[in-house]
């Protein structure tokens, strides 16, 4: 588990609940699992299911709808296989060197919507690793924006260059008839040195921008942010988002997140975008009630409605006998 930073999150009879940063090393880590159990001759043959979508953090534990479909996915995969879902197979296309098997779309319990599955298993034809296609790249200008790097010499100062990027990417995403790659795939090349050509031919895209960023103290007294006057509520809001979205997000750093993020908007009550993150990072905290926190800061009236937003995206993975 530790060579593909995985964390067991619970043991459960014969099983395990265990989460991922990454999509890419869940499949990965799953893989090696039942490559390793095949060639040793396991007397147990395992089932894993992977699953990405929302979770829940509670204290250690994770639960929600996430981990709920990566039980039934557990259940559907063949002794000794994997069974993943449709979020997982796309995300993973051209990034993982296997093939998997379509095994349609599938009613599981207590969700109500079908499931498409994809399977695999070692000792299927075509399972064993294989020189990975290149993505088919969309018709039209396409592109993929990755983590622009911190050249300032200050490491607090990646947020800034994060949110440069994530602005980049916003605002290209607008563009009629250009593909713009999501920042949860092109960031994953954040902090290695990569081929640009290989990058485009693994994500599908005929351009790939990269950059870098240096902040002196005179610019960032200067800045006008887009959504507030304050330039200080602008550096919060990017403090706050950089630590929401950070794959390794833990208690200590979520509250760092909501103390920036309160701060921005006291400094401008009527910045959108920063009250929009915040609420997102609250609906975060286990048994977080949106309208009663909200309204207790003062951020809304008890009769207005709440707002809802998408939770965190994590892998998750139980794998059983």
């Amino acid at each position: 588990m530790a060579r593909y930073s995985g964390r067991i999150v619970k043991l459960m009879g014969d099983g395990a609940l265990v989460e991922f940063a990454s999509v890419v090393d869940a499949v990965d880590c799953a893989m090696a699992i039942q490559t390793a159990a095949a060639g040793g001759g396991a007397a147990l043959a395992l089932r894993i299911g992977v699953n990405l979508g929302d979770i829940i953090l509670q204290g250690d534990d994770i639960y929600g709808d996430g981990v709920n479909i990566a039980a039934r996915l557990e259940l559907l995969a063949e002794p000794g296989g994997i069974c993943v879902s449709s979020a997982v197979h796309e995300s993973i296309r051209a990034r993982v060197d296997a093939t998997f098997s379509d095994g349609g779309a599938v009613e599981v319990k207590n969700i109500d919507r079908p499931v498409r599955i994809w399977r695999w298993h070692p000792g299927a034809a075509g399972a064993l690793p294989k020189v990975a296609e290149p993505a088919r790249k969309p018709e039209g200008p396409s592109v993929a924006v990755l983590a622009f790097t911190n050249m300032s010499g200050e490491p607090e100062q990646e947020y800034f260059a994060d949110g440069i990027a994530e602005d980049i990417i916003t605002d290209l995403s607008k563009v009629s008839g250009l593909t713009v790659i999501a920042r949860n795939s092109s960031f994953v090349y954040k902090g290695r040195s990569v081929d640009l050509r290989h990058v485009g031919r693994e994500l599908g895209v005929a351009y790939v921008l990269e950059g870098s960023v240096r902040l002196t103290p005179s610019e960032r007294a200067g800045i006008t942010a887009s959504g507030t006057t304050s330039p200080e509520a602008h550096e919060s809001l990017m403090k706050m988002r950089a630590l929401h979205f950070s794959p390794s997000l833990n208690k200590a750093m979520w509250e760092r997140a909501v103390a920036h993020g309160r701060r921005a908007i006291e400094l401008d009550p009527g910045y959108a975008e920063a009250r929009a993150v915040w609420a997102d990072l609250m609906r975060i905290d286990p048994g977080f009630d949106i309208r009663a926190r909200l309204s207790r800061f003062g951020y809304i009236r008890p009769e207005d409605p709440a707002l809802m937003v998408e939770g965190l995206a994590r892998a998750s993975v139980p794998a059983g006998a």
